[in-house]
């Protein structure tokens, strides 16, 4: 009986510990199944290099401009816990913030010209970082819904 309740408060333990996914990486876009929508192929990123740590993820976003040139990396520093993160785009300040939906998805939300709510989940034991993205310009009330699917380098 004892065999029982320790293997029992083993299991409890263990579970009472589990890690949240980690989505480190560098993540190169699949244009061929990514579903862009109404959407320009420039208006989300083609590179994305991650680094999650314990409380804060970094992110590195390399888009595209017009002509489907790669544009200066963006660096954010994200707390996993909630605190928004502020930056300035010309005259925009935009606010990112990102909490967990469950250990094995999270959800990135993008306040400012345009409302933006990215779900992340990994794929493929791994091997392809899935972002569904939904996006609503604030001008002109223009919304659009791409479905990202990025491929670990």
């Amino acid at each position: 009986m004892k065999k029982i309740i320790f293997a029992f408060l083993i299991c409890c333990t263990t579970a009472a510990f589990a890690q949240k996914i980690n989505f480190s990486g560098s993540w190169q876009l699949d244009t061929n199944k990514t579903a862009f929508g109404e959407a320009p192929k420039n208006i989300i990123p083609w590179n994305l290099t991650v680094a999650q740590q314990a409380d804060k993820l970094v992110l590195t976003r390399v888009l595209l401009n017009e002509q489907l040139q790669a544009l200066p990396p963006k660096v954010e520093t994200l707390a996993l816990d909630g605190t928004p993160f502020q930056q300035t785009a010309g005259d925009t300040q935009i606010v990112t913030t990102i909490h967990w939906l469950d250990d094995a998805s999270l959800m990135l939300t993008r306040n400012g010209t345009i409302s933006a709510t990215e779900t992340w989940t990994l794929e493929e034991d791994g091997k392809t970082l899935f972002i569904d993205r939904s996006v609503e310009q604030k001008s002109n009330g223009f919304k659009y819904n791409i479905k990202c699917y990025y491929t670990r380098q």
